[in-house]
């Protein structure tokens, strides 16, 4: 009998199978009793100095005070997990001024080459659900010193290039039936354009070897191609005000049907899935910068489109097929305090 770490996040629904079929036996790494009493006993009398993503991250009850493992993980302890979190997240820790905290971020930000706006969520937000975390695809992005729900660069940066290369960089020049630029003018509009891209996010040894929307006729970067930083900085996107998480439900109702075992029918026992959500009507500021003073304005210019083109056109963070992350804007200019 083989044994099943339940510190596999992304493994947990094959074992939560295999141990209902008697395949494995749980390999349980329990926390030493005065530890898991202290952490319950602070969540009791205490929940104001609970850090929310360490709960999230770092401590799941997943055995009774026996240490029996539940059978059903979802209902039983991902579900009571996650209200405990969106619960303890409903306010900002004691001894901790949000607002304070919020407009110093602006003021340094202010000493910069940088812009910002404003966009509120229309949709509930959630993101990197699949991260590692105690939790099977519950996962949150939270702040790893303050613990509030942020929107990191990076994804920031991915979603506004992915809105530069599909959308706006095929209405820079005119393209014959193949989407091939139709003539040596349009290659050089068409050229132009792109090297802009990457003077905006830069680009890595074979990095657009997959690209099949970037004309073939461009020069493409190989393998054996030096990397380049981009010439603007996504900055992470702080809520305006302490976000509110709340527990969202996914239900699947045929899952065998989706799995290829079976045909749909409604014999089949829900499957439902808790994570957290922001809730919707959240406002984020997104700011921008150069990374060097002589960057030209025309790069932030662009770079600041091509966000708020993924944010309302796209939308932000995980299961957006599903309508999760859709933004519309609320400030277009909010300006930052000059030092």
């Amino acid at each position: 009998m083989r044994r099943c770490p339940l510190e596999r996040p992304a493994a947990r629904r094959s074992i939560a199978e295999s141990i209902r079929n008697g395949e494995c036996q749980v390999m349980q790494i329990p926390l030493p009793p005065r530890t898991r009493e202290l952490i319950e006993r602070t969540l009791r009398t205490a929940p104001q100095a609970v850090h929310p993503g360490l709960l999230l991250d770092k401590y799941v009850g997943s055995v009774d005070h026996n240490g029996n493992a539940p059978d059903k993980l979802s209902e039983k302890v991902q579900k009571p997990t996650v209200e405990q979190i969106a619960k303890h997240s409903s306010a900002p820790p004691s001894g901790l001024d949000y607002t304070k905290l919020f407009e110093q971020r602006r003021k340094h930000l202010g000493a910069l080459p940088t812009v910002a706006f404003r966009g509120s969520a229309v949709t509930p937000l959630t993101l990197h659900l699949s991260r590692a975390s105690a939790l099977e695809n519950a996962g949150l992005c939270l702040h790893h010193v303050y613990g509030f729900a942020y929107l990191p660069g990076t994804g920031l940066k991915g979603l506004a290039r992915s809105y530069a290369e599909t959308v706006w960089f095929p209405t820079q020049f005119e393209a014959d039936d193949d989407g091939r630029p139709k003539d040596d003018a349009q290659h050089a509009r068409a050229a132009a354009a792109w090297q802009k891209i990457e003077e905006v996010f830069g680009w890595s040894p074979n990095s657009d070897a997959r690209k099949r929307w970037k004309p073939s006729g461009l020069p493409k970067h190989d393998r054996d191609d030096a990397s380049h930083v981009g010439r603007i900085v996504f900055h992470d996107a702080w809520p305006v005000q302490w976000p509110r998480l709340k527990q969202d439900i996914l239900n699947c109702h045929h899952r065998d049907y989706y799995e290829g075992n079976d045909a749909p029918g409604d014999w089949e026992n829900p499957v439902p899935v808790y994570f957290l959500a922001i809730e919707r009507g959240q406002e984020f500021e997104f700011a921008l910068g150069k990374r060097r003073d002589d960057v030209p304005d025309e790069l932030l210019g662009l770079a600041r489109q091509w966000l708020v083109g993924g944010l309302t056109h796209f939308a932000a963070g995980s299961k957006t097929n599903s309508g999760y992350g859709s933004f519309e804007l609320t400030a277009q200019d909010a300006a930052l305090p000059q030092s």
